[in-house]
């Protein structure tokens, strides 16, 4: 009998990691009056999680496939998937955050493109950083003939 399928690492990772940004953030933002006047610094610091994140989620799914055939494949996946997950939860805050304190300029005119161009931006620096944190522990456990 087939053993039932573990959940992915990034799923878990991801949403761990996003529950320390959240509270991060609202602890951030609660000592700044409820403004988005440290958002670029706290994003900054997003960018590293996304790293970390990866790191230990494409870590923990190495360990749960390391008695399979191929432990190797798909790790990297946990990765970018522990990170996009980061990006999503923290879009989701914002979004929520500027709806909470009626802040309708985020959603009208050049303030609402922005917005958007600044989700993908960050959507695509989560897909980078989180691929990139996965294949630091990929090589790390590739055989050295590889």
């Amino acid at each position: 009998m087939d053993q039932p399928q573990k959940t992915n690492a990034g799923f878990i990772v991801g949403g761990i990691f996003s529950l320390l940004l959240i509270i991060i953030h609202v602890i951030v933002d609660a000592v700044n009056y409820w403004s988005s006047q440290a958002d670029f610094v706290l994003w900054i610091f997003q960018l590293v999680l996304y790293f970390i994140a990866a790191m230990v989620s494409t870590s923990s799914q190495y360990q749960n496939q390391m008695n399979s055939d191929e432990p190797l494949l798909e790790i990297v996946s946990a990765g970018r998937g522990a990170a996009m997950i980061m990006a999503v939860c923290m879009w989701v805050y914002i979004i929520i955050r500027s709806i909470a304190l009626d802040d309708p300029g985020m959603f009208a005119g050049i303030s609402f493109v922005l917005f958007i161009g600044f989700m993908i931006l960050d959507m695509i620096l989560a897909i980078v950083f989180g691929t990139g944190g996965g294949k630091v522990i990929e090589n790390q456990h590739k055989p050295a003939s590889e």
